[in-house]
């Protein structure tokens, strides 16, 4: 009895220990930095924005052609009770001054019909077709479709920079976990390597061979090298739960890195460093654009004081049910503004553009400073 409770404890316990290799998962780099790449939300809301800025760009492409609208309308007014007129003769008067003053002497042979009108209620529709083009308008369209280019330059930049980033975190969990796993290696060979002294000098402290303090200080060493295995290991579980975070799955899952730390890195070259920052880096193409975009703002600030031009085709047609139809009638208008006075609103509306643009330079000039700084610290640390 006792021995198949025994054999029954050894194979719940294998199938345990199975369960939980099979549970554990080896990823590579690579396989971490794709699921990081599918799951993070804010490299997904930065896609969402430059197809938002994308779609801006087309929007703003249309400014430019013509625009076709069309309008309707019913009205039903019950209960209106309109009725006709009888028809009579006109009155006729002796003199020029006496129809003048409206006083008549009689009738005159001459015979106005009555107007045959009996309706109750009274329904009209009537349509509007109209087409608009804008011809000039003060440089305001082909501005705006600047700053929608430059719009998606931004959101562009903005990706690749959220990208870096993500993939800059990932690769530091995913080695700092592989560099833990080796300081338990080395940990746990140091305790071994201990408890095998330390057992020694118990041999040779029984037959008298070295002081008992001798004995003791290996014991309060392998006492540190256990407190240091504990700390090691439970480091291990904060970088696993870390990592598990960046690339989307529970915090508890029992995932494992596969790497090996290769002590001969090499270096990137630092010539030209400040020089190649300053032209590749995200952060300062998308300061760059805001500038740009601030700059092309004051012109819109412009275009709105200066004349604008457009020229319009409308169609109309008028129907009112039991009394008159009307024929389509067509328009064409041309329509010329030009702002004269508005109490200094373009001057304020300038300069507040102005100081925007002052704004985004400064912030430019700081991270740029900034970026120089740090390719100087690298260069100095390496």
């Amino acid at each position: 009895m006792k021995r198949f409770k025994y054999m029954v404890f050894l194979f719940a316990l294998m199938v345990t220990l199975g369960h939980s290799v099979r549970a554990q998962k080896i990823m590579t780099l690579e396989e971490c930095r794709n699921q990081a790449i599918e799951f993070n939300k804010s490299l997904a809301n930065a896609d969402y924005k430059r197809k938002e800025a994308e779609a801006n760009k087309k929007a703003a492409r249309t400014a430019y052609l013509p625009s076709l609208s069309a309008s309707g309308s019913t009205t039903f007014m019950p209960d209106i009770n309109l009725k006709g007129t009888d028809g009579a003769f006109l009155p006729t008067a002796d003199s020029e001054e006496l129809a003048r003053a409206s006083e008549f002497s009689g009738t005159s042979n001459v015979w106005m019909p009555g107007i045959p009108l009996d309706l109750e209620d009274l329904t009209y529709s009537s349509v509007q077709l109209g087409i608009k083009q804008p011809i000039y308008a003060g440089g305001k369209i082909r501005n705006s479709n600047k700053i929608a280019d430059k719009a998606v330059d931004i959101s562009n930049e903005a990706y690749k920079l959220k990208y870096s980033e993500l993939i800059e975190a990932t690769d530091k969990a995913y080695w700092n976990l592989v560099s833990i796993n080796e300081k338990i290696k080395v940990a746990e060979r140091y305790v071994e390597m201990l408890t095998e002294l330390e057992e020694q000098l118990s041999n040779y402290y029984e037959v008298g061979l070295v002081p008992k303090s001798e004995k003791l200080k290996v014991t309060v060493q392998k006492n540190e090298a256990n407190l240091n295995l504990i700390r090691a290991r439970n480091g291990n579980k904060i970088a696993r739960m870390y990592l598990n975070r960046i690339i989307g799955m529970d915090l508890n899952s029992p995932i494992e890195v596969e790497g090996i730390l290769n002590e001969q890195v090499s270096l990137p070259t630092m010539e030209n460093s400040v020089e190649k920052a300053a032209e590749s880096r995200a952060e300062l193409k998308i300061l760059s654009g805001r500038v740009s975009i601030s700059e092309l703002q004051k012109k819109i600030v412009a275009a709105d004081y200066r004349p604008q031009f457009g020229a319009a085709v409308n169609y109309s047609y008028m129907d009112v049910k039991d009394f008159q139809t009307t024929d389509g009638n067509i328009m064409v208008a041309a329509q010329l503004k030009i702002p004269i006075f508005h109490w200094g609103e373009g001057k304020h509306r300038k300069n507040a553009a102005q100081h925007s643009i002052k704004q985004a330079k400064i912030q430019y000039n700081d991270t740029q400073d900034l970026v120089q700084l740090e390719v100087q610290q690298a260069m100095i640390r390496f």
